[in-house]
């Protein structure tokens, strides 16, 4: 009708701010496992001695049932970790997880027997230990590192 001309060199800016705007919403809004029908979400099962995440604009949802639990790391960048170590057992006395979050949250399952101990540093963050101690000396999991405008939680 000739009322709309349409040309690339009017257009490719607003082609790079829908991109833009779904990057960001890819880190608000991370996909956290494939949806199973129901509404559930897949877990990825590890059965590694040593753990080692990565989370950069997304989410990972991972129970690990080791027989010998060393530790580990766990990085997250403006994404979510949820590690599930109910069913691993502590090689040894002790464990050692690294833990470094920048604006994302890290939420660890720990099991009951277990006694956590936290040295984690937080700027504008927080680290909530909701784990209740163990009436009997066992295995310790030893948390260290940073978290920059992020949170961690520990429970049982």
């Amino acid at each position: 009708m000739g009322y709309m001309n349409f040309h690339w060199r009017d257009w490719w800016p607003v082609l790079i701010i829908v991109v833009g705007l779904s990057i960001l919403m890819r880190a608000f809004f991370p996909r956290r496992g494939l949806a199973l029908p129901g509404g559930s979400q897949a877990l990825t099962l590890a059965h590694g001695d040593v753990v080692d995440l990565d989370a950069s604009f997304s989410g990972i949802n991972q129970r690990v049932g080791s027989a010998a639990f060393k530790g580990g790391r766990i990085t997250s960048t403006f994404g979510g970790i949820e590690l599930d170590l109910t069913q691993a057992v502590i090689a040894g006395d002790e464990a050692r997880l690294d833990i470094s979050a920048r604006f994302s949250g890290v939420d660890l399952r720990v099991p009951r027997d277990w006694l956590v101990v936290v040295e984690i540093s937080s700027l504008f963050g927080g680290v909530e230990d909701k784990t209740v101690p163990p009436m009997t000396p066992g295995p310790r999991l030893v948390l260290r590192g940073e978290v920059m405008f992020a949170g961690v939680e520990i429970k049982n």
